[in-house]
């Protein structure tokens, strides 16, 4: 590719994450909405009018989407702290001071989605002004860090964070907004996973996430507070589990799920069906959400690092199930069987 063409692509791309960006962090104007609509071809092309007839409504909207059913932050997705500001934000600041962007400008934590966009768009931008510069070793420097970051950070997480977008479960009101930002993501994804192919020659190969081993789930001393943090972490179970989508679980058992964070439900959900007897029926709820997960990444995301946490979450659920039966059977029939590893 010639530094012209390479010039421009970069160009291009430091309009289009910037643009992008914007949509994340608060509730954009809608003429914001309109732009990004001429860029792109999406499969549900109409804006949602609870985004564009009334500003109020449009910010509640991006409110719930965004803070309240799903949380944007890399760490929430590649951690298994269940909180943001640990050790993985530390290294996304350290990455991007290296290259001159200053984060606190924005207001926004290092691994919002919404911030990595604008540092795809300072790198993309500095590979511009280098090929204009003609400065060869600056420009292949500065593609290594945005092939780094891309393969480490942005296209390990987003295809989750896209499958985490799905409408259903969304209040009625709100679900052709989670269709819209849902389609954006994954075309958001498309471009980034483009851009990443095109710095290696090929397509590039995402690292698989780093487990603890082994998983509290094959141990003897699993508990169901072990076994509600598995499913609370999307880094281990395969699948970002919504406070809606919890609660429709309960509500098909007739379980409570209480309220509060998604781990304090999912404790509350599993100490519930291990006392009515509903263990079995319970991770059956969570195996459907999991082979969802697993279609959308195999047929829309193409993320196979996903797929696969959710093939060995369904492979963990079947083992779940085997041992719950066994606790089911009558006593007699206990004494017949060995122990099983669920410490309920």
């Amino acid at each position: 590719m010639s530094l012209e063409n390479i010039k421009d692509r970069n160009l291009a791309l430091t309009q289009a994450y910037q643009l992008f960006a914007q949509l994340f962090a608060s509730a954009p104007p809608i003429a914001l909405y309109k732009d990004v609509l001429s860029l792109t071809e999406l499969k549900a092309p109409q804006l949602p009018p609870i985004l564009t007839e009334n500003p109020d409504e449009a910010a509640a909207a991006h409110y719930y989407i965004f803070n309240l059913e799903t949380l944007p932050y890399e760490s929430l997705f590649s951690e298994e702290s269940l909180s943001t500001g640990g050790p993985r934000t530390l290294l996304l600041q350290n990455e991007y001071q290296k290259y001159g962007f200053d984060v606190r400008r924005y207001k926004m934590a290092a691994d919002h989605l919404s911030t990595q966009l604008r540092f795809l768009s300072h790198l993309s931008g500095l590979t511009a002004h280098a090929a204009e510069q003609s400065a060869p070793f600056e420009q292949h420097q500065l593609e290594e860090a945005t092939q780094h970051f891309l393969q480490n950070h942005f296209l390990l997480w987003v295809p989750a964070y896209c499958q985490s977008l799905n409408p259903r479960n969304a209040e009625r009101q709100y679900q052709q907004a989670f269709v819209f930002f849902q389609e954006l993501t994954l075309f958001i994804l498309q471009i980034a996973q483009e851009h990443g192919d095109s710095l290696t020659d090929g397509s590039m190969s995402v690292p698989s996430h780093a487990k603890t081993k082994p998983c509290i789930l094959d141990t003897p001393e699993c508990g169901i507070n072990d076994i509600a943090r598995y499913f609370a972490t999307p880094s281990l179970c395969g699948v970002f589990l919504r406070r809606s989508d919890i609660q429709e679980i309960g509500r098909a058992l007739d379980l409570p799920s209480g309220f509060g964070p998604r781990i304090d439900m999912l404790t509350m959900l599993f100490t519930c069906a291990a006392e009515y007897n509903s263990f079995e029926p319970l991770l059956r709820g969570l195996e459907d959400q999991i082979k969802e997960a697993q279609h959308f990444h195999t047929k829309e995301s193409t993320s196979e690092v996903w797929a696969n946490d959710c093939a060995e979450t369904i492979e963990r659920i079947e083992a779940l199930s085997s041992q719950a039966r066994e606790l089911a059977q009558p006593p007699r029939s206990k004494a017949q069987t060995n122990t099983s590893s669920i410490n309920a």
